[in-house]
């Protein structure tokens, strides 16, 4: 799991550094540990699929949404979602219907943990409700 959370880290970190966000996200603050923790069953086989799913929560949230392949060949999505004050970061690393849902606080004016924690656990209803 630490092998993923930190392959998770190392892609969004080279996302921001490659300028495709315009957030203004302190890396140098980013938590390497998840204010919260989630792990949702869910069976997704598509991008398309997740983003009809995961875009109207990030747009109730103000959260901007990515949704990607870990490997051009492998069935396997990673999922970000991130606004100035925190991050999403989601991947199946072991089982396909499994998803581990994090939230990182990505400032010092960060939300509160029970805001982080709710807002997760609105995201993981949102996602079993499916």
């Amino acid at each position: 799991m630490c092998r993923t959370v930190g392959l998770l880290l190392a892609i969004f970190t080279l996302w921001q550094l490659a300028g495709c966000n315009a957030d203004p996200i302190e890396l140098e603050r980013y938590e390497s540990f998840p204010a919260s923790k989630v792990d949702v069953r869910i069976v997704i086989s598509s991008e398309d699929e997740w983003k009809s799913i995961l875009a109207p929560f990030a747009d109730a949230h103000g959260y901007r949404l990515r949704i990607g392949r870990v490997h051009p060949t492998h069935p396997e999505f990673s999922v970000s979602l991130w606004r100035p004050d925190s991050v999403i970061l989601g991947a199946n690393p072991f089982e396909l219907q499994e998803y581990k849902f994090g939230i990182y606080a990505a400032r010092q004016d960060a939300p509160r943990m029970e805001t982080m924690i709710s807002i997760l656990d609105e995201l993981k209803s949102d996602l079993v409700g499916k």
